[in-house]
């Protein structure tokens, strides 16, 4: 079991984690060598574009190395995903999604995982929200090693039919909780020389049918990494979306 695990004693926070990439990526961090099956969709990405196909994802994590996982979601069957990395992970949603989460830990705490696994309630529309989510995971691991902002929301919409406020919400959702919560956990990562894991997506480079709100918030994000990546190399901290 020790030689399989990449991230042992290593502390992640994962917005966005009871459901989607959030909730693949808490189990990939915090569980152990065996397979484990899901019903098709409840590993899949949401927002504009996401469909049941195969879907790949790389993320580089904690100064090891990049893991990479692949789920393939098939009209029928199972989606399957080899977990085996140990980390210590705290996961959070919003309040709406609190037995959700608290759900998913149990079943992470009981399953003999290496790792841990904590939920917190958190709305990261909220800096308070984002504050107490960071200090409740030093105060019960210490340190912290890597940040995934994965949490977000996306929407098709013609562009004559967007509101002023509707872009605005999603901007807060998608961009602000991401430059906030990188904020409030950069002192930490520093320390460790740990790594942001941000969200991003093609329609932020490439631009998408009916999604100018959702591709210019990914746009945004990732301008966002790039910089914040060109300014925390001095403190050996790595930024990637």
């Amino acid at each position: 079991m020790a030689g399989q695990l990449r991230y042992p004693g290593k502390v992640v926070i994962v917005t966005g984690g009871t459901s989607g990439i959030g909730l693949a990526t808490v189990r990939e961090f915090g569980k152990d060598g065996k397979n484990r099956g899901w019903r098709r969709g409840e590993l899949l990405a949401t927002g504009v574009g996401a469909k049941p196909a195969s879907i790949s994802s790389s993320i580089r994590s904690c100064g090891l190395e990049t893991f990479h996982y692949t789920l393939k979601c098939h009209k029928t069957g199972p989606c399957s995903i080899e977990i085996r990395q140990g980390a210590n992970v705290v996961f959070c949603s919003k309040p709406s999604e609190a037995e959700v989460g608290q759900t998913i830990q149990r079943e992470l705490q009981g399953s003999g995982c290496p790792g841990d696994a904590c939920f917190e309630v958190c709305d990261v529309r909220e800096e308070t929200d984002i504050k107490r989510l960071i200090g409740a995971t030093i105060e019960r691991y210490g340190c912290l090693d890597c940040l995934v902002n994965n949490v977000g929301s996306g929407y098709a919409e013609k562009t004559d039919d967007i509101s002023a406020q509707k872009f605005r919400d999603l901007m807060e959702l998608n961009v602000v909780s991401v430059l906030l919560a990188s904020k409030h956990a950069l002192p930490y990562l520093r320390e460790t020389k740990g790594n942001i894991v941000n969200l991003g997506c093609m329609s932020g480079v490439l631009g998408a049918k009916d999604a100018v709100s959702y591709s210019t918030s990914k746009g945004a994000v990732i301008a966002m990494t790039k910089t914040l990546a060109i300014d925390e190399i001095k403190y050996g901290v790595r930024v990637n979306w």
